[in-house]
């Protein structure tokens, strides 16, 4: 396994973690549970992308191949639908006068769809052989 595949596995993991259980609990009320998910994510993604590397020094330190960089790109689409799909539910929940925190909810969500899509791409592309 590379070690572009492991990063999209570790991120694909924390968010489901991270993210799903901020969205499970219904801290969706605090805007201060939204920056500490996303920093407790950050710290997550930091520690065991650091660890990986280790682990897998050569691989790490190498720069990205033409598969690489194509599975990144057509991953890249997937996540621009989730994320674009939802900039549209928010402005028209903003038309139908929808709360604001549900709203910033909507987009954070769609965000974190488009994150972990582009995982999921990332990991499938790596397995079939793109």
């Amino acid at each position: 396994m590379s070690f572009r595949e492991k990063t999209a596995w570790i991120s694909l993991f924390a968010s489901l973690a991270i993210y799903g259980s901020y969205f499970a609990t219904g801290g969706m009320a605090s805007f201060g549970a939204m920056v500490g998910a996303t920093i407790l994510f950050v710290i997550v993604m930091i520690v065991l992308t650091v660890a990986a590397a280790i682990f897998a020094r050569r691989d790490a330190s190498a720069p990205a191949d033409e598969r690489e960089k194509l599975i990144a790109l057509k991953s890249s689409q997937v996540a621009l639908v989730a994320i674009a799909t939802g900039a549209l539910g928010a402005i028209a929940a903003m038309f139908w006068d929808i709360d604001r925190v549900l709203v910033a909810n909507g987009l954070f969500f769609a965000l974190v769809l488009g994150e972990v899509g582009k995982d999921i791409a990332q990991i499938v592309y790596f397995r079939r052989g793109v």
